[in-house]
């Protein structure tokens, strides 16, 4: 029996918009792995864009859902019923207004953006293992996506940091209350990336270059090294870890400073963080996209 292998299951996938998008990484490396996939878009307008990443990975993709609404979360529920049982569910879904990652947090985070930003990112997850676990085999698996902002504090992230936290606690709380089941939920802490759920932080670039800097391996997590991690939760090899927050970051997170063969790139990261005027600071730039 081939642990890694996701031969003969049934994986959704939620919120891949883009083939920079992790969730899409995950997907792919499910597909690669032997997975049917089926594929989700927030709305309507989103569906030739959905449409076109599941071509690319031989995928199916089905009626939109905005996680936003419990009736369309039902709706996308009883249509599921005809690809049940489901095996997996990747969660890659996080929303934050624009306006609201710049600038301290104190200052810029209004009632209405914190609650939207906690609904959309946080409470979607739990609303979709409600609606969708007597859909799901015992031995399904719930994947997230998080990052250590959830822990830490990155200038101009804001309610998604407090987001990020909160969906973490969440996971710990769905994976007690669906192991009984077998039902496994855990998050994957990834490096900065250019999504586009990352795409409105303000000076998004520094970020990746502070975290480059402070990594253990002096660099950043491929797309490919974060799908290949939620393939390998997907899949019976990782049956017997649940509730966890895996990081998948070059070892970012276990470091308080640069390590001393990259304290150049440090100063270097953190004198254009001074000269943006921001605390810290870069993720990898799309082709053609300017800084």
């Amino acid at each position: 029996m081939n642990l890694f292998s996701l031969k003969g299951k049934t994986i959704l996938v939620m919120g891949a918009l883009t083939k920079n998008s992790l969730g899409f990484g995950i997907a792919q490396a499910a597909r690669e792995a032997g997975a049917k996939l089926l594929m989700t878009a927030g709305n309507p307008d989103l569906m030739d864009r959905v449409q076109k990443l599941a071509d690319d990975i031989g995928g199916k993709q089905l009626h939109s859902c905005d996680v936003g609404h419990d009736e369309e979360i039902k709706m996308l529920a009883k249509t599921l019923e005809q690809y049940a049982p489901i095996h997996g569910l990747v969660h890659s879904i996080a929303f934050a207004f624009k306006d609201e990652l710049a600038g301290p947090y104190v200052r810029n985070t209004s009632r209405l953006g914190f609650h939207t930003a906690m609904d959309v990112s946080v409470y979607s997850l739990t609303a979709l293992c409600n609606h969708f676990e007597p859909l799901m085999a015992d031995d399904a698996s719930v994947v997230t996506l998080s990052f250590y902002a959830s822990t830490r504090v990155f200038a101009n992230y804001n309610a998604m940091a407090v987001a990020k936290s909160a969906l973490e606690a969440s996971v710990r709380s769905l994976a007690v209350d669906l192991g009984p089941r077998g039902i496994r939920v855990n998050a994957i802490s990834a490096s900065p990336a250019n999504t586009l759920a990352a795409a409105g932080v303000k000076n998004k670039y520094l970020v990746g270059d502070v975290a480059r800097a402070m990594s253990p391996l002096s660099r950043l997590a491929s797309l490919e090294e974060v799908g290949a991690a939620g393939a390998f939760l997907l899949s019976a090899a990782s049956g017997a870890i649940t509730g966890a927050t895996l990081p998948v970051n070059c070892g970012v997170e276990i470091t308080a400073h640069a390590p001393a063969y990259n304290a150049n790139a440090m100063v270097a990261a953190m004198t254009r963080a001074a000269e943006a005027r921001i605390p810290y600071v870069g993720m990898e730039k799309a082709d053609g996209e300017k800084a």
